[in-house]
């Protein structure tokens, strides 16, 4: 009986190990310092719900003027094997390098662009809508740090250095008639784990079997 407590307490301790990480990410973009007169008009903010391997991008577009609509999405992550999926809009998809418009030259650029893959204007992201996607990590589980410790973007158009961007079109009462945004990640709500479904179910065998053997001992 006690080989039989000595294994579920170990298979408790492995189950324990083997509990998918999860974490949010999140992120503001907001106007780039060239139109500062224009910064109430324009937000984009970013939450990546991340279990394990897979993180959902939620990129939501807020702004007043209603003909407003995200062009490209730009990010940086860790370097790795990522593929991504289940885009909502549809027609949207991830390339990567990048090949940013609107934010001036970016000598050493995003590694990710997020765009419309149908020309027109279909299955645009205007502003009151979100963009959402999902990127899977194919080497293995999503860390913190794959996010908040990303390269970063810079440009000679303004200062600074960016994991975040975005082209915005669409507006005809503003000036200049595209705009760029940029942003970083920071850490969210985070610290929990959530056991996988296969997990549950050895947790519960060890559990019988700890409570089997606690009764013979």
């Amino acid at each position: 009986m006690k080989k039989l407590y000595v294994w579920a307490v170990a298979l408790l301790l492995g189950l324990a190990a083997q509990s998918a990480s999860a974490f949010v990410i999140t992120g503001t973009l907001d106007l780039d310092p060239r139109y500062p007169g224009l910064d109430d008009h324009f937000d984009i903010n970013v939450t990546i719900d991340v279990t394990g391997a897979e993180a959902v991008w939620t990129v939501s577009f807020v702004s007043d003027q209603p003909s407003a609509f995200i062009g490209e999405f730009y990010f940086n992550v860790a370097p790795g094997n990522y593929t991504f999926s289940g885009f909502s809009p549809t027609s949207w998809v991830v390339v990567s390098p990048a090949s940013p418009v609107g934010g001036g030259n970016f000598g050493t650029g995003f590694l990710y662009e997020a765009h419309n893959s149908i020309p027109g204007n279909t299955n645009r992201v205007y502003a009151g809508s979100s963009l959402v996607f999902t990127m899977t990590n194919n080497d293995g589980d999503f860390t913190e740090a794959m996010f908040l410790d990303a390269p970063c973007a810079s440009t000679t158009a303004f200062g600074g250095c960016w994991q975040l961007g975005a082209h915005i079109q669409g507006f005809d009462n503003l000036p200049p008639g595209s705009l760029f945004l940029v942003g970083n990640f920071q850490s969210g709500d985070n610290g929990n784990s959530v056991p996988e479904p296969g997990t549950l179910a050895l947790l519960g065998a060890a559990l019988l079997g700890l409570s089997a053997a606690r009764r013979r001992l």
